[in-house]
């Protein structure tokens, strides 16, 4: 359980297929990249316990 609160060093030591494959699972079709930033305009159920804190930065 402990490695999966490290979503960004699992990203990190995944390959180009892997980590595609992690983006896809987490965000929706509705992914697009601005000033530097990935972003979504919707969450998923299970990662929306920070919403508050995101939403801020």
């Amino acid at each position: 359980m402990h490695k999966l609160n490290d979503m960004k060093g699992i990203y990190e030591l995944s390959d180009t297929v892997r980590k595609r494959t992690l983006v896809s699972t987490v965000f929706d079709s509705n992914l697009y990249y601005q000033n530097g930033i990935y972003r979504t305009p919707t969450i998923l159920a299970g990662l929306d316990h920070n919403y508050l804190i995101m939403k801020e930065n």
